[in-house]
Parts: structure tokens; C-alpha cells; sequence
């Protein structure tokens, strides 16, 4: 039987313990409730990969990462498919601006205000964009990025008679699920989402980087939430682009450290 003072000290003590499980749950709650703040707290301690990620824009800003796909054949197995991020593609109220990733020159300005698809020529030196509602006739530009030209097609031509797939739309091409390789043939980016199944407590996907036909080796550059982004590399392989319904960001890649590995 426990004395007066006793059960004082006992109950004290499980006030104290309720206080300090009340302090926590209050602590914890916002990071169980808010899947962005969880996430971003994992990158800052470094738990998940990330923290040097830039964000180059919202999600609901007006822009689209343009990435080229260009499919090789390998001897002995199925084609390869590497991508490209090679351009942003922002609305502005009165046309369409193209930033280029690969250089500092001045934007392309095309004569359109707004596009439902965008798709490439064969060999990707040609891009279509189409415009489906315009109140009347749909309109479409064929811009030559390298040649720095733009040819309106007429009104209501939807696609040049060029070679090319003009009825696909870039962004679906450029799901690269764990077979995004890079410009150069000599790396794969994978999108991961947890193991057997198991979801990820902080994020929704992880993208991975390994060696070329060595995808079981990939090693963590980000983890993600939203839906599954679109993937595209740098020309130079040093940064990893991707877009979804967070945002357009760039990640850096130093392949050359992970071939020392």
C-alpha cells in the first residue's frame, strides 16, 4: 500500500509523462498530416536525398520541361531510349517563350499564345506546337530551334508533312519508369517507389542513378511526392531535369564521383 506522499510522487509523474506524449503528439501531428513539410524535414537532416535539388518553378506556374526522347538500338537486346531535357516552354499573355537549358542566348518568342500538344520531328531538330482553342480553326507553329525559325502552318493544320510522330505529345514520352538513359549511353535513371510494394514514409518516389545496364546499383538523387515526374538529363550529364504537379526541378548528377565509386 502505497502512502499519501507516494501516490502524490506516482500521479505527479504520469502528469508529467501525459504532458510530455501531449508535447510529442503536438510535435509530430503537422509532419503526419502535412506529407510536403515531412518530406522537405527528411531533406534538410538528410535522411532522403534532395537537399540540393533547386526549384526552378511552381507547379502552377505556365511552363512545360520539353524533353526529347531518342531511341538506340542495342546489339543482342531491345532498344534504349535516352532523354533529353532540352528546353521550358513558358506562356506568358500574349506567346509562347522557349528557354533553352543548353545555353544563356536569348529565348525563342513563338506567335502563339498557349499549346494543347507539343510533339518532334524524327530527329527532334523540329517542334510543333498546337493550339486547339482558338475559338475557331486550331493553329500550329513548326519552330527550328537551331535554325531559329517559325513557320505557321495553315489554319486548321495540325501537323506538317514532315517525318515525325506529330499527334504525341512530348510529356508522354518522357515517362521513363527505370529506363531513363542519358544522352551519352553511360547512365540510367530510375524512378523507385519503396520496396516490394512498401511505400515510402517520407516522399512518394525516389529517382535513382546507376551505370548503364547496372540499374540494381542505382543510387538515390531526390525523393519526390505527387505523381510519378517526367525525367530528362542534361546535355553534359551533370543535372537531372523533372517535372510533375509540385514543380520543374533541376538536380545535380556527378557521374564522374559515382564512377570512382
Amino acid at each position: 500500500m502505497l502512502l499519501p506522499e507516494h501516490r502524490g510522487v506516482q500521479r505527479t509523474a504520469r502528469e508529467a509523462g501525459a504532458m510530455v506524449a501531449l508535447l510529442i503528439l503536438i510535435l509530430l501531428l503537422p509532419l503526419l498530416l502535412f506529407p510536403a513539410q515531412r518530406l522537405s524535414l527528411a531533406q534538410h537532416f538528410g535522411w532522403v536525398a534532395g537537399a540540393d535539388a533547386a526549384k526552378l518553378y511552381d507547379g502552377s506556374d505556365p511552363v512545360e520541361l520539353l524533353i526529347l526522347t531518342e531511341t538506340v538500338p542495342n546489339p543482342g537486346s531491345l532498344p534504349s531510349h535516352r532523354y533529353r531535357a532540352h528546353f521550358i516552354a513558358e506562356r506568358t499573355d500574349e506567346e509562347v517563350v522557349l528557354h533553352d537549358l543548353d545555353t544563356t542566348e536569348e529565348s525563342m518568342r513563338l506567335p502563339i499564345r498557349r499549346f494543347d500538344l507539343i510533339a518532334a520531328g524524327n530527329d527532334g531538330s523540329l517542334l510543333l506546337f498546337v493550339n486547339e482553342e482558338t475559338g475557331g480553326p486550331p493553329e500550329a507553329v513548326l519552330v527550328s530551334p537551331t535554325a531559329e525559325t517559325v513557320k505557321r502552318l495553315p489554319p486548321g493544320e495540325t501537323a506538317p508533312d514532315l517525318p515525325g510522330d506529330w499527334r504525341t505529345d512530348l510529356a508522354t514520352l518522357a515517362q521513363i519508369d527505370c529506363a531513363g538513359v542519358s544522352p551519352n549511353g553511360r547512365w540510367i535513371a530510375c524512378l523507385r517507389h519503396g520496396d516490394s510494394g512498401s511505400p515510402y514514409l517520407f516522399g512518394d518516389w525516389e529517382l535513382q542513378v546507376a551505370p548503364f545496364g547496372r540499374s540494381g546499383d542505382g543510387e538515390a538523387i531526390y525523393r519526390g511526392r505527387g505523381a510519378d515526374p517526367i525525367v530528362g538529363w542534361s546535355a553534359d550529364e551533370t543535372a537531372i531535369y523533372f517535372q510533375n504537379d509540385t514543380g520543374l526541378w533541376r538536380v545535380p548528377v556527378d557521374p564522374s564521383d559515382r564512377a570512382a565509386r
